[in-house]
């Protein structure tokens, strides 16, 4: 494991496997004053990311930034055990191909029932609150999937990888324009500042004496400067968080909802009774002030799925609610190949032979930057996993949906 220090806090790194990249953005966001006193842990999955980096978790004390959940609010995986079964897995590609909208696709028609706050946020964000109920029960696409997977005893258990599609997005970035606009509020009041500084030094001293004493104010402001990248810019204000975490809650509920839809769906369909459903999160701000990008919660006695990949499986776990590991574990086995270059470098041939005994027409070059290669091998996630969960069992997957 590695310790990474910062000017603000210092991050420990729940694996040795760490690329220079990840590790700078992991450096950076320790340096920054809003991460002052914020017990940093990053699980062993993590790679660099858009707004943070992959595998975070921690509280802020002084803010929120909404880059940090990022744009998937909620996104996670659903459970559900089908049972010892015979499955006619051609039937079920055809049915999920043509009944459960992928990619950019929506329903025709929108969900019907109550999703508590969706009304508030939609209002609040500018975001048509029948597009979003038109989403639920879609599964999006990138590494969004629907699989079944097989125990040793023969159990059937259909796992659900979606999020809280754009009406999450159009949350997250409603609220980082809001934080941005504060940030910009507050150095447009210190830049104000300063000059009246300035103007009251020239008022009262004259030569050498007007530069002595710019220079030192120059020094205290400097000190003070927001000069961070914007992309961390935060919330600060009472009423902006408690917005943002009224959105946030209500993005977790829709993703969550939306997992279940397609679950209850396909059940249905196929004749299968619902049973022992639970769901794993990982982008979402806890109750507790406990934010994971990436992450999971691992807390004592807790049910959890870690996906590896499309051809090895997926860990259920139970967690062990380690405090040295902020109550966390990791979301999946981390990319080594980002998405351009796993296109770039590798072979559709190689991909069609590791899905090799897996029912599945989504394996196509449109996929491939899903490929099995494209993650960390299973070896570096459970070098350390047994400090945070306990590892059940691993559940190799028979049938597996991606858009294409």
């Amino acid at each position: 494991m590695i310790e990474i220090k910062g000017a603000n806090t210092t991050a420990h790194v729940k694996t040795d496997h760490v690329d220079s990249a990840t590790m700078d953005q992991i450096r950076e966001m320790c340096n920054l004053p809003i991460f002052a006193g914020c017990d940093v842990k990053i699980m062993p999955d993590t790679h660099a990311g858009k707004g943070s980096v992959i595998g975070f978790t921690g509280k802020l004390q002084n803010g929120i930034i909404p880059n940090i959940v990022g744009v998937d609010i909620g996104c996670g995986i659903g459970v559900a055990k089908i049972g010892d079964i015979d499955v006619d897995f051609i039937h079920v590609d055809e049915f999920i191909t043509e009944g459960v909208p992928a990619g950019f696709k929506i329903n025709d028609k929108p969900y019907k029932g109550t999703i508590e706050g969706l009304s508030e946020t939609c209002k609040r964000i500018g975001f048509d609150e029948d597009e979003a109920r038109r989403a639920i029960g879609s599964l999006g696409g990138g590494n969004h999937f629907i699989e079944i997977a097989k125990d040793e005893t023969g159990c059937l258990h259909l796992l659900v990888h979606s999020g809280s599609r754009k009406f999450g997005k159009c949350v997250a970035e409603y609220h980082q324009r809001v934080a941005d606009k504060y940030i910009e509020e507050c150095k447009k009041l210190r830049r104000d500042a300063r000059e009246r500084e300035f103007e009251e030094i020239r008022r009262k001293y004259s030569g050498v004496d007007v530069e002595k004493h710019i220079n030192e104010a120059i020094e205290r402001h400097q000190k003070r400067e927001l000069n961070h990248d914007k992309v961390y810019n935060y919330l600060c204000s009472h009423d902006d968080i408690s917005n943002y975490m009224h959105d946030m809650q209500v993005a977790c509920r829709f993703a969550e909802l939306n997992r279940e839809v397609i679950i209850t769906k396909i059940f249905k369909h196929f004749g299968w009774n619902v049973k022992d459903m639970f769901h794993t999160v990982h982008n979402y701000v806890a109750p507790d002030g406990m934010i994971r990008k990436g992450a999971i919660s691992a807390r004592k006695g807790e049910c959890l799925v870690i996906p590896i990949n499309m051809r090895d499986g997926t860990i259920m776990g139970v967690g062990k609610g380690n405090p040295a590991w902020n109550h966390s574990a990791p979301h999946g086995a981390g990319r080594v190949l980002g998405r351009n270059q796993a296109k770039r470098t590798l072979r559709l041939a190689d991909y069609k032979a590791a899905m090799e005994g897996i029912y599945t027409t989504s394996v196509s070059i449109n996929t491939i930057d899903e490929a099995p290669d494209a993650y960390k091998p299973v070896e570096v996630i459970m070098e350390h996993l047994h400090e945070t969960v306990d590892v059940v069992k691993i559940i190799k997957p028979v049938y597996n949906f991606k858009a294409d």
